[in-house]
């Protein structure tokens, strides 16, 4: 069991309240921050909660709740949070067909690395990835952390589009492109499924604070899985 202290708990705004704490262990904090979110939503009487990297937001509604009582009642639950609960359960297959049309700055990424292709493959692949965080697109998934061996720098020009599917990596994270669009993460490969869906009951196949490990698979795979079979 790990505990975090929050830095800060403060008022972000009329009816938003924020509680910041330390990052230097990302992983473990980000299922911490998960737990405790999942704890808020137990408890009821907030508009809506919203767990980040180091941070979590909540909203409360200034018609029923005076600011200083919503501040009271959330700094008992988010003062100190612990990740014991977290990170459990079924880890999800994201199969990947790295490098080529599907990832084009593997080859490049992995020279800047000093790796080979096939080592920053087997990297990425070789183990379970927290997903840290939703954001930027709907279905858009930050994952971590990556081996300190994966760390690269973004881009230095974002293409100006980015296919549905794409994994990127950067810092000490790991990305899944839900939308296609704008994107400034290295791409080291692409995964055949679909990340958001509007027609689905449940159009995010993705939620913070679930495990992910990703797999390659070869081109002929993809196109197998992308099709349905």
């Amino acid at each position: 069991m790990t505990d975090f202290t929050a830095r800060t708990i403060r008022h972000g705004g009329d009816d938003w309240l924020i509680a910041r704490y330390d990052a230097s262990d990302p992983t473990t904090l980000s299922a911490a921050l998960q737990t405790a979110a999942s704890g808020l939503r137990d408890q009821g009487g907030w508009l809506d909660i919203v767990p980040g990297l180091a941070e979590l937001c909540v909203r409360f509604d200034l018609m029923k709740e005076k600011p200083a009582d919503a501040l009271a009642r959330f700094t008992a639950a988010a003062e100190k949070i612990s990740s014991a609960a977290a990170g459990e359960g079924t880890i999800m297959d994201i199969p990947v067909c790295y490098g080529g049309e599907y990832g084009p700055d593997l080859e490049a990424s992995a020279e800047k690395l000093g790796l080979s292709p096939d080592d920053l493959i087997a990297l990425h692949g070789g183990e379970p990835f927290l997903v840290q965080m939703m954001g930027f697109a709907p279905g858009f998934a930050y994952c971590g952390q990556t081996p300190e061996a994966l760390a690269i720098d973004r881009l230095s020009e974002p293409r100006r589009q980015v296919e549905a599917g794409s994994i990127g990596i950067a810092g000490r994270q790991t990305c899944l492109y839900s939308l296609s669009g704008p994107g400034g993460w290295p791409l080291i490969g692409r995964t055949p499924l679909k990340l958001f869906d509007a027609g689905r009951g449940e159009p995010f196949l993705l939620q913070a604070g679930q495990q992910v490990r990703f797999r390659a698979i070869d081109e002929a795979e993809f196109t197998r899985l992308a099709e349905g079979g």
